[in-house]
């Protein structure tokens, strides 16, 4: 849904459907990248922070796993802004255990 709606170059469309498709499976990778440079694109000037926040309703804000998720979704989509918040969220302890992952 989204790459057919991404290929309209109807912005509101690909973030409708990259919602429905979150919502519905929320660690779906190959969509959120997409879904998160939709917010930067003419016509829309989303801050990342409030990129952060729309995502918090998808997304438990609180769960390490959903965090990991948007980081890398942030990093794929390129937003700098984005991966510096979720970094900045994290606990010690879970950056600890995502330096030591690594």
């Amino acid at each position: 849904m989204t790459l057919i709606a991404d290929d309209t170059d109807n912005t509101a469309e690909v973030i409708r459907c990259a919602t429905l498709v979150l919502k519905e499976s929320k660690y779906e990778h190959s969509i959120l990248a997409p879904y998160i440079q939709a917010f930067n694109r003419p016509g829309y000037s989303t801050t990342a922070s409030e990129v952060y926040t729309l995502l918090g309703k998808i997304y438990d804000l609180r769960n390490t796993r959903d965090k990991l998720t948007i980081l890398q979704g942030a990093k794929a989509a390129g937003n700098a802004d984005l991966v510096q918040i979720v970094l900045e969220s994290f606990t010690k302890d879970e950056l600890d255990l995502i330096t030591r992952a690594q």
